[in-house]
């Protein structure tokens, strides 16, 4: 599958030892997520996401990009899925493959979601616990069901629990129960 139009070349290709000036709005995480490339045409290729933010992504690939080519990544962090337009910034051949530097045209509520799961990799937000008092008002009048929202992970998911669970932890078990949850959290 053709990725890449022969011979591509053009400005946007170049850099990491010679680009010097810092671009970047948000904090990257390095990554090694799996993801997959959609063409306009409907061709995929599977590649490689080696640092992400909300905003941007460097990935590498088996091929240099076709800058006449509108490309879409679709990536799944911490067990939620991203489908989003990308523009490739620019790129440069390392070994046998290529990395390209790629900004990210995702929408502002995924955008949101994206950049809190991109500060718990790397370890800028933590763990939500929420106190006693909240849970033992959401025990006597609940809202979802018997599931109560006991806390958050650092990635901004919810740690939900049945109420009944609530009274049989008591705070402290409940306090672990949300950091054991939590814990198990991957990208």
């Amino acid at each position: 599958m053709a990725i890449a139009s022969p011979g591509a070349t053009d400005h946007r290709r170049l850099w990491l030892a010679t680009d010097q000036k810092e671009r970047r709005v948000e904090q990257r995480a390095s990554t090694s997520l799996v993801a997959t490339l959609r063409m306009e045409a409907g061709d995929e290729a599977p590649v490689i996401v080696l640092d992400l933010s909300s905003r941007g992504a460097l990935i590498e690939t088996d091929a240099p990009p076709n800058l006449d080519v509108r490309y879409t990544i679709s990536l799944r962090v911490y067990g939620d899925v991203y489908t989003t337009p990308l523009q490739v910034m620019r790129w440069t051949r390392r070994d046998d493959t290529y990395l390209w530097g790629c900004q990210l045209e995702i929408p502002a509520d995924d955008a949101l979601r994206l950049r809190r799961a991109v500060q718990a990799a790397l370890g800028q937000s933590t763990v939500e616990i929420y106190s006693w008092q909240e849970i033992r008002e959401a025990v006597l009048k609940p809202s979802r069901g018997d599931r109560i929202v006991v806390g958050r992970t650092p990635a901004g998911h919810l740690i939900e629990l049945a109420a009944q669970d609530v009274n049989e932890l008591g705070p402290e078990g409940l306090e672990l129960y949300v950091r054991t949850v939590a814990s198990l959290e991957t990208m």
